[in-house]
């Protein structure tokens, strides 16, 4: 088994991760994710959360971004 679903699907479902973000992931509806979300499936949520009028950031894969690029990740984002 992928160790990657079986990390989200332990810690999705468990009881040590705080209220407010398993609320949110309830709530947003990447709790009924089998697998990690992916990053169309957590700029959906985003959109959906604000009804449709989030103007704001996407959320990017790393693995979008050049090789070349040598800045932290949260540098390029």
């Amino acid at each position: 088994m992928n160790s990657t679903l079986c990390n989200w699907f332990s810690t999705k479902n468990s009881n040590v991760i705080s209220l407010p973000v398993s609320s949110l992931l309830k709530l947003s509806g990447l709790r009924q994710c089998s697998e990690f979300p992916t990053i169309a499936e957590i700029n959906n949520a985003v959109v959906t959360w604000h009804k449709g009028q989030w103007g704001g950031p996407k959320f990017k894969g790393q693995s979008t971004f050049s090789d070349g690029d040598h800045r932290y990740y949260e540098q390029i984002v």
